[in-house]
Order: structure tokens, then sequence, then C-alpha cells
């Protein structure tokens, strides 16, 4: 089963991180990463409890919160630049 749509997804989120000026592994540690599953896509904004409004998605872990993308969702692209904007100017986590 093809997952197009997933890949199409997480790309158009990089881009949103290009067009932020940023990566997802700032110099400071990173700040987001995102997992491809077969019916969703999951970003984890790890310091997303900090962010206004903050991602929908609560986590066990404190501090992070998810958006999750699935087939056939709008793509909200002025939120996720915002987003992705403000994590990223949010000290990172030292992940490796």
């Amino acid at each position: 089963m093809s997952n197009e749509w997933s890949e199409l997804a997480s790309h158009r989120i990089a881009l949103s991180i290009g067009h932020c000026g940023g990566s997802s592994a700032p110099i400071h540690g990173w700040f987001l990463a995102f997992h491809c599953f077969e019916t969703y896509v999951k970003v984890t904004f790890f310091r997303g409890d900090e962010l206004d409004p903050q991602p929908p998605v609560a986590s066990k872990q404190r501090g992070v919160r998810y958006a999750h993308v699935g087939e056939g969702d709008e793509i909200d692209e002025d939120l996720w630049r915002e987003w992705i904007r403000r994590a990223a100017a949010l000290p990172g986590e030292p992940l490796f």
C-alpha cells in the first residue's frame, strides 16, 4: 500500500521548516520530530506546551505536544509556520 499522502504531508511540513529559516536540529538542540505512520503523520514539538496555541495532542512526557496530520486533512500552513517559528526560537532538546 502506498503512503504517498504521508510523504507529501511530511514534505510540506519540512518545507515549512525551511520557510522559517531553520532545521529541526538547531545549534542548541532539537525542537521537533515527525514520524510517518500508515494512517497519519505525527509531529512532535518537544516544548509544545510553551507554544500559543499549543499543538492539540498532549503527551505523557512533560512539555511535549503533538499534532497529527491524516490523509485528506487540511494543513493550515500559517499555523504550522507559526508553531515552527516559535518552537525554533525556544531552547532545543539535546537528544543525541
